[in-house]
């Protein structure tokens, strides 16, 4: 009898009792509800999702990942395509059916100037949250000139193409965002074999145009994707030397004080998408950050403009100097310097959580150290919008560091209470897609404290309120942030808390 009811009950849980994490890793599930005990036991409760015989979020996210991937390899494939004219652009109405019409201006070689303005400046609100590391006023002046696509004067067409992908999707008009698969799919032909261009800017283009990429598919969800472009960029900045600032054949002499601070940029810009991406997905990073790096830490862009960098300056060992805590003429104060510092001290965290205790405990002290000397925006002259978003990112990175090791209830806290005293979100909307993995890690620390097998006391009001608030925070950032990840994200966080509540 005893064997019968066994093979019930599993039969019981295979037919959709059991949690999708489960089934897809072949595991026994026991069937509990909100939380499984093989995924309370993994430590991935936000992985448990009963399907109750319908298909599961990660199961459709896995099927549209290999549609892109077919697609992928099609435009990187010229034989794998179909033989038409080039300058024919079909598409789908997107709200109405009948047949296909032309949208002349989504035509090659690229939209009408009118649109180019509107499609960049709508990117450039939010572009420092997708690793633009360009100066933005000479790109601006470039990107708009009225010169034909691929003139040496004008950026690459293929970071054109991924800056019009960009401002479609952060227009969040409808009209504009139907378009998006034509400029993707463009965007991904043309970097395919950017780098063999006629164009004196193609390897940092490139690189830029990776980046870009990289940031656009995270947004999306699209993983595998993502991480394609950020091991391009990686091995690009690599080979070209960023990382010890060598004029490499690829690159040559820096023509000017603001293109070497953009090259400064550059190789900061994917460290920070390489390290914080290799935490979100649990994976070992591109880049090896114990590795010789002499790349001075960023200055602000405006010193580049007023030539207030000295590009003779020599540094070594710029990221194993920050982890030590060793004392350099090289302090990297400005805002993307603090980013880059708390990208590092995320991912090294997450490397080391499993470290001995010696280890850890220094760590933690570094991690405290920086936080204890993290500026707040106030305490910036001039500060940008897009300074002020900055700030906010590495505050929230630099303790999901220290949550990281220990799951540090305090920074938690802070981290939370970050989110809910920015009342909205900056101009355009954008934020930087990490964003929810930091956010989930906080919650969940807090969350747990909550959880109704503990016995109830009287803090659990004080931390009811402190959640409520930062949950409506981000509630008001996924709803402007045009990324479906952090929708999703936040969605999740959401529905653990009304569990919580319940």
């Amino acid at each position: 009898m005893r064997n019968s009811s066994e093979s019930s009950n599993k039969n019981h849980l295979q037919r959709g009792q059991a949690c999708f994490h489960c089934r897809r890793r072949k595991m026994k599930c026991d069937g509990a509800q909100p939380i499984c005990g093989p995924c309370r036991r993994d430590n991935r409760p936000e992985d448990c999702e009963y399907t109750h015989g319908q298909r599961a979020r990660a199961e459709m996210l896995e099927e549209s990942i290999t549609q892109v991937e077919k697609r992928i390899a099609e435009l990187q494939s010229p034989r794998m395509r179909p033989v038409e004219d080039p300058n024919r652009v079909l598409l789908q109405a997107p709200y109405a059916g009948g047949p296909p019409v032309r949208t002349n201006w989504t035509a090659p070689p690229e939209p009408p100037m009118d649109m180019v303005e509107k499609l960049v400046d709508t990117f450039l609100l939010g572009a420092s949250e997708f690793g633009f590391f360009l100066n933005f006023s000479r790109f601006r002046q470039r990107a708009v000139l009225h010169q034909a696509t691929g003139s040496p004067h004008r950026p690459l067409p293929a970071l054109l193409t991924v800056v019009y992908l960009w401002g479609l999707r952060l227009s969040k008009e409808p009209s504009l965002q139907a378009q998006e698969q034509v400029f993707l799919a463009r965007a991904l032909e043309q970097v395919a074999s950017s780098l063999s261009a006629p164009h004196p800017d193609r390897v940092l283009h490139t690189l830029q145009a990776q980046i870009l990429l990289a940031y656009y598919f995270y947004t999306s969800g699209r993983f595998l994707q993502g991480k394609y472009h950020t091991s391009a960029a990686a091995s690009l900045a690599l080979s070209t030397g960023l990382h010890v600032r060598a004029a490499s054949a690829a690159l040559g002499p820096a023509r000017s004080a603001v293109e070497d601070g953009e090259r400064v940029h550059a190789w900061w810009a994917v460290v920070v998408l390489d390290a914080t991406w290799a935490v979100a997905l649990e994976e070992n990073p591109n880049l090896d950050l114990a590795a010789q790096v002499d790349t001075p830490w960023p200055l602000e862009m405006q010193l580049y403009e007023k030539g207030q960098f000295n590009p003779s300056l020599k540094t070594t060992n710029t990221i194993r100097n920050f982890i030590q805590g060793i004392s350099t003429s090289d302090a990297g104060t400005s805002t993307p310097a603090l980013l880059a510092k708390a990208a590092i001290l995320w991912q090294h965290a997450y490397a080391h959580r499993n470290a001995p205790g010696p280890v850890k405990s220094a760590l933690e002290a570094r991690i405290a150290q920086f936080l204890t000397f993290l500026p707040l925006p106030t305490s910036f002259q001039g500060i940008t919008p897009s300074m002020t978003r900055m700030l906010l990112v590495t505050h929230s990175m630099a303790h999901a560091a220290a949550i990281e090791l220990n799951g540090n209830p305090g920074s938690a806290r802070a981290l939370l209470g970050i989110v809910a005293a920015t009342a909205s979100p900056p101009p355009g909307g954008a934020i930087n897609p990490i964003m929810g993995t930091v956010w989930r890690k906080a919650c969940r620390v807090l969350m747990d404290q909550m959880a109704p097998s503990r016995a109830y006391q009287a803090q659990d009001l004080e931390l009811q309120t402190h959640l409520g608030r930062a949950i409506e925070s981000m509630r008001r950032f996924a709803g402007a942030a045009a990324s479906p990840l952090l929708e999703y994200q936040v969605a999740r966080i959401e529905e653990a808390w009304q569990e919580i509540l319940l």
